[in-house]
């Protein structure tokens, strides 16, 4: 009986892709500074500064301020973003690009400001 080949199929391999640009450690805590306030009894979990994009030498990454704390009667802590900004960083500074922004009114009632306007549109990038 005559002997078979056997197809060897070739192994596709994914090319390799480029590491992701990261903001210097310096510069995320400068931006940073006097930024987070948390409620009491919550803690700061992590702080990632995912990369986005780059376009035009300038890139662009979403700083996120994971939180936790826990609750009577949870079996758990809670886990939740406290704070999140879209911020561009052009090699020496980060510039903050995040739509709409928390500011206090005559009533000292909070309130987010810059999104509901007729102006802006809700999902329109601010680049």
């Amino acid at each position: 009986m005559p002997k078979m080949k056997q197809n060897k199929e070739e192994e596709w391999r994914e090319p390799p892709t480029p590491p992701s640009p990261k903001l210097p450690q310096g510069i995320l805590d400068e931006f940073l500074s006097g930024k987070i306030d948390l409620l009491e009894g919550a803690s700061v979990g992590q702080i990632k500064a995912g990369f986005l994009f780059d376009k035009g030498g300038i890139e662009r990454y979403r700083i996120d301020v994971w939180a936790y704390e826990s609750l009577p009667n949870m079996f758990m802590k809670r886990h939740y973003i406290a704070h999140s900004w879209y911020v561009t960083y052009d090699q020496e500074k980060i510039t903050d690009k995040t739509l709409g922004s928390v500011v206090d009114n005559k009533n000292k009632i909070k309130k987010l400001d810059g999104i509901a306007d007729g102006n802006v549109r809700v999902g329109k990038s601010p680049w």
